[in-house]
């Protein structure tokens, strides 16, 4: 209870700041080159070895998935072949990427952190199996590598109307993305109307996002 203020206002923080980037077709085309194809396939044929030692996430997320790569599943062959294991942990580490750099610019990101983490040192020979709270934390988080800035000063964090207004501002942005993203599938003011991967240009987002909120949010 002594943190459910701290990991709430970290919950909008992820929410509001660290929201999760999707990966359209042809940014994946213009990014995922062969390099990056060759570890995700090496990370795939460790664990179809059965190997539980990995030395990138690629190999950590497909541990922590709990696919089970040695039952020969004819389904899970042909994703492979396919390259949807590819396309989709490529999607996994690039929207990753950008949502880390972005949440890690915030003290209150690693305050919550600390938190987790101290309770750990402090209980984990109570637990079963104990835990090395040193390999709490998988994501390449690093505290010396981010910026030391509040996100919210203390004042405000402590004022009753603050939690209420960001979860407004978070529903509020929501709405307007579901709503740019339906109109961005039907109207034909995107810069390739005949594509499957339809695109306004950053100009006509922002003109369309500027009407759309005094029509939804008025």
């Amino acid at each position: 209870m002594m943190w459910s203020t701290d990991l709430h206002l970290v919950g909008l923080l992820d929410e509001y700041v660290g929201r999760q980037p999707a990966v359209a077709d042809f940014v994946r085309k213009q990014l995922l080159r062969e390099e990056e194809e060759d570890c995700i396939r090496k990370a795939i044929a460790n664990r179809k070895k059965g190997y539980n030692h990995f030395s990138d996430l690629y190999g950590c997320w497909l541990w922590y998935s709990g696919v089970d790569f040695q039952v020969g599943d004819e389904g899970l062959a042909e994703a492979i072949d396919r390259g949807d294991f590819i396309r989709a942990l490529f999607d996994l580490m690039l929207s990753h990427s950008v949502k880390v750099r972005m949440l890690n610019n915030y003290t209150e990101f690693h305050e919550a952190r600390r938190s987790i983490e101290s309770f750990f040192i402090t209980y984990s020979s109570l637990m079963t199996a104990e835990t090395n709270p040193v390999r709490l934390w998988w994501d390449g988080v690093y505290v010396s590598r981010s910026p030391d800035l509040p996100w919210i000063s203390v004042p405000l964090r402590t004022h009753a109307s603050f939690l209420p207004l960001v979860e407004s501002w978070i529903a509020d942005s929501g709405l307007l993305q579901t709503w740019l993203e339906n109109f961005e599938n039907d109207t034909p003011v995107v810069n390739n109307p005949d594509s499957s991967d339809r695109v306004f240009s950053h100009s006509m987002a922002l003109h369309i996002l500027g009407l759309v909120k005094v029509r939804n949010l008025s």
